[in-house]
Order: structure tokens, then C-alpha cells, then sequence
């Protein structure tokens, strides 16, 4: 059975954990989908949130990664 990168199995307890889609330092090109409470914009990869200031909803922005945590990850202007 080949799974997708992005999948991972644990084999401990036999539940499918989603690994982070995007990478420190890496960039993207992304729609942003929303606006936070403080203005940021907000852009999804594989439902993963990435938080971007000073970006406006429906822009197509380039971004690079520079902070990734568990639930989202933050970006600088590219």
C-alpha cells in the first residue's frame, strides 16, 4: 500500500495523523481566504492555516514560510 507523503500511520494506536504541509524557509504562492481579528490575511494549504500581515482577502500573495507550529505557521513577504 503506498500512502501519500503528507499521511502517516501510528502504529501504536492505529490512527492516521496529518503531517504539517509546509516547511520553514520554503515558498509558497497562496490565496488569502479571510482576514484574522488583528488584519492579518489568512491562506490554507491542505486545510493548514498560515497567517500573513498585511495581506488582504482574495490577493494572491508569494510567501515564505518562517515559523511553523502544530496547528499554523507564520510567513514574511517574499
Amino acid at each position: 500500500m503506498v500512502l501519500p507523503k503528507k499521511i502517516k500511520i501510528n502504529l501504536n494506536g492505529g490512527k492516521v495523523l496529518n503531517t504539517i504541509p509546509v516547511e520553514k524557509n520554503k515558498e509558497y504562492i497562496v490565496d488569502i481566504v479571510d482576514n484574522g481579528f488583528e488584519g492579518e490575511g489568512i491562506a490554507k494549504i491542505d486545510n493548514f492555516t498560515i497567517f500573513i500581515p498585511g495581506a488582504i482577502k482574495d490577493e494572491k500573495v508569494k510567501i515564505i514560510i518562517t515559523k511553523v507550529l502544530s496547528s499554523h505557521a507564520f510567513r514574511k513577504n517574499s
